[in-house]
């Protein structure tokens, strides 16, 4: 999987992640470290998204149609979020 037209690679889930899901509750297992990471509602719903490769303009496209955000605010919230995902080992990019 290489480099979309705007050059931007896309993030996809990372091998050997579980998705422990309760209720409203999502926690990420993460068998390397035996870690794991709670996810809110928002942070839920782009790893539901993310259950195919999604550029983070995807990401904020999707977001946006279902949230009441700023392009600014979501993108920010949404990098934001993805170094967390990616620093734990739960996403890659490529």
């Amino acid at each position: 999987m290489g480099r979309r037209r705007n050059g931007e690679r896309p993030w996809r889930r990372a091998a050997g992640v579980i998705a422990c899901v309760a209720e409203d509750e999502v926690r990420l297992l993460l068998r390397e470290t035996w870690d794991y990471l709670e996810l809110d509602q928002v942070s839920r719903r782009i790893w539901e998204l993310l259950s195919e490769p999604k550029t983070t303009t995807q990401l904020v496209a999707a977001l946006r149609g279902e949230y009441d955000v700023t392009i600014e605010q979501c993108q920010a919230d949404i990098r934001a979020l993805l170094a967390v995902l990616h620093e734990a080992g739960a996403v890659i990019t490529g």
